[in-house]
């Protein structure tokens, strides 16, 4: 008698798995191997890897590899980017796609393969004379590069005293406000001041002239004091510290709520370097 081997049922269902894990090991090749011609690049980027998405010339947006196979485009879940010149330029950080070889690298806290820099504008006394350019690629070079973050001025450290309404005009004030105002736009990172020279200058009321108030961003009679600063800006990230110079000039007054505030009526970048965290 011939052996039964089972039944009509146990077979189909036998036929049903052995093509499932046909099919899903067919889709993880694909997956893996079968790009469209010109996509073979994108084989280098796997789920979870590191990468930069290029916003602009010089502007890379960090993030990580979220879905990469050659029937949909490559998913990036990305921080948001901030400008190396706080408040001059950002991007939201959330889902992008990329579909281009040349606008996604590895990642990398400092460029290496290729020259990015930063033009400055030369400090008071140098007038006609070219930017300096600072290559942001080698964080070895210059002063503050060569030291840790603290002997760099970047010692994370909050300027004493608090901010009120009651609060007199006076050097600490201004200080903190200033400090406060950088602290708020680095959404929860950590930001230091250091600064380098504070002068006060004379103080006015603000009266309109000419339908014009000498200050248009403070109230009518409000009494202005005038700052000249020189500081050391440093905003922690993940991989590194970005530390700037600057050369700034700012009006502190009370706003028409009664609350201290000191807008920036000028601020120039001297000089910009990135500190690797160890």
């Amino acid at each position: 008698m011939k052996e039964k081997v089972g039944s009509p049922s146990h077979v189909l269902f036998f036929l049903s798995v052995t093509v499932g894990l046909l099919c899903a090991a067919t889709s993880l090749s694909v997956a893996q191997e079968n790009w469209e011609p010109g996509d073979e690049w994108r084989g280098a980027y796997k789920e979870g890897d590191r990468v930069q998405l290029k916003i602009t010339d010089g502007m890379w947006q960090t993030g990580t590899v979220i879905g990469n196979n050659p029937v949909s485009a490559m998913r990036l879940d990305c921080e948001e980017y901030v400008e190396p010149a706080p408040g001059t330029y950002r991007r939201a950080g959330g889902i992008y796609t990329n579909t281009s070889k040349t606008d996604i690298r590895p990642f990398r806290a400092v460029d290496t393969a290729e020259v990015e820099t930063v033009k400055t504008t030369q400090p008071d006394g140098d007038e006609g004379q070219q930017p300096k350019e600072v290559d942001a690629t080698k964080p070895d070079e210059g002063p503050a590069a060569k030291t840790d973050r603290k002997t760099a001025g970047c010692d994370f450290e909050e300027p004493v005293g608090t901010v009120s309404k009651d609060s007199e005009p006076s050097e600490r004030l201004f200080k903190r406000l200033i400090y406060e105002t950088y602290r708020d736009k680095a959404n929860g990172r950590k930001v230091s001041i250091s600064y380098q020279s504070f002068q006060l200058g004379e103080s006015y009321i603000n009266r309109l002239r000419k339908n014009v108030n000498s200050h248009d961003g403070a109230p009518e009679s409000a009494v202005i004091h005038t700052v000249r600063t020189k500081f050391i800006l440093c905003e922690s990230y993940t991989d590194s510290t970005i530390r700037w110079v600057y050369d700034a000039q700012y009006s502190c007054f009370k706003d028409r709520f009664g609350e201290w505030v000191c807008p920036s009526d000028s601020t120039r970048i001297l000089e910009q370097t990135y500190l690797n965290h160890e």
